[in-house]
């Protein structure tokens, strides 16, 4: 995945010229991916200072 402004035939495409994929849907996935990789992550933090404070 290169980028939806070089990759596509225009700007209001999503469609993958190289791959035939749709680029939106791989942006909102890795988006998801992100938030709930943050989620984790700030749950482990508070797990930790937790474990620690005892």
């Amino acid at each position: 995945m290169v980028s939806i402004k070089y990759e596509t035939d225009g700007i209001e495409t999503c469609i993958s010229s190289v791959t035939g994929e749709n680029l939106c849907t791989k942006v909102s996935q890795i988006k998801i991916g992100i938030y709930i990789d943050l989620i984790v992550l700030i749950f482990w933090l508070g797990l930790r200072s937790f474990i620690v404070k005892k």
